[in-house]
């Protein structure tokens, strides 16, 4: 897998998905979905809020964007702990639903809060993505390689 830094916007982004790390507290604020959410008809929003605002919310979420946008998925994955360990498992979620899917190329928006002062966070997310592609297959006859994701951009 290559992890590239892409200068993209969300909505011209070309790739099978665009993976989203959702704060379900701080939707309304979150740029990405905004943009993301004009593009498909002000339909995104009330999709989220309602598979991650709720008494049993959702972890991930895979929609697919019915051609209004280049890219064919969103993949949005809920990260409503903060600490390194929620992190990274979102990052996990991202890399087995590629990998589910069949998907070979992801951009990732990440959140605003990424910095300096909270590279533990960042890391350990980049740490899922790469956990997440863990398989066991030494007693498998084929190797299932070409069902790695090959690209993430962020």
């Amino acid at each position: 897998m290559t992890i590239l830094p892409t200068t993209t916007t969300v909505t011209s982004y070309v790739g099978d998905a665009i993976g989203l790390l959702i704060d379900p507290s701080g939707l309304s604020r979150h740029r990405a979905v905004a943009s993301i959410n004009s593009a498909l008809g002000k339909q995104l929003l009330p999709l989220l809020e309602a598979a991650f605002v709720r008494k049993q919310p959702k972890k991930l979420l895979l929609l697919p964007t019915y051609g209004k946008l280049p890219t064919t998925s969103l993949i949005c994955v809920a990260v409503t702990d903060k600490g390194a360990d929620a992190y990274r498992l979102a990052g996990a979620r991202i890399t087995r639903e590629l990998r589910g899917a069949n998907m070979k190329r992801v951009g990732v928006v990440l959140p605003t809060s990424f910095s300096v002062t909270r590279s533990d966070e960042a890391e350990a997310f980049f740490e899922g993505l790469f956990l997440g592609l863990y398989t066991f297959h030494v007693y498998k006859t084929v190797s299932p390689a070409d069902r790695i994701a090959k690209d993430v951009q962020i």
